[in-house]
């Protein structure tokens, strides 16, 4: 069995995606292949009515990811669903993401690669600049340190881009109760 640290968990909230959900998977499961470590899917599903859930645990255990769907309890949130995905990776490095397709897969190995030292690093079409217009306004290494890039900001607002971080890391920020 991999070491904790050897694996990469990529945790997916969502809500209604059914008709991006395939896509999604299938493109994680390309980039799986490069990674050259175990990895994993967390689909948080917040009771989605569209039956994303199902179809994402269908799909996904057919193309062979290795998925779990998960189903939260009480108040739907992004936050909320992202520290509930945390809360059950089975590897200490995770990358967030969503799956309405704003943030590509094939970023992931680039993410990772930037990592470098550092506590975490954030793809964002934000950064100065980025084009908004296409998929390649995600730049990755965009580096964080300890608290300093959270400190003031709640989890729902800094969880807006592709982030690959240590999960040990980042356990210890809390989602907005909303």
């Amino acid at each position: 069995m991999p070491e904790f640290s050897e694996g990469l968990s990529i945790v997916i909230p969502t809500y209604n995606e059914r008709e991006n959900i395939e896509q999604l998977l299938a493109e994680i499961a390309s980039v799986s292949v490069q990674l050259n470590r175990p990895s994993e899917v967390v689909l948080v599903d917040d009771r989605s009515p569209d039956g994303t859930a199902e179809l994402a645990s269908g799909f996904g255990r057919a193309i062979g990811l290795d998925i779990r769907v998960v189903t939260p309890d009480g108040p739907r949130s992004i936050g909320g669903a992202i520290a509930r995905g945390l809360e059950v990776c089975r590897w200490d490095l995770v990358c967030v993401m969503d799956a309405d397709l704003s943030h590509p897969p094939g970023l992931i190995p680039s993410l990772i690669a930037s990592l470098d030292g550092a506590d975490g690093v954030v793809a964002s079409r934000y950064v100065p600049g980025a084009d908004i217009a296409s998929a390649s306004v995600y730049h990755a290494g965009t580096h964080f340190r300890g608290s300093s890039f959270f400190a003031g900001r709640s989890y729902d607002r800094c969880a807006s881009g592709e982030t690959v971080t240590n999960r040990s890391w980042r356990s210890s920020f809390k989602p907005d109760p909303l």
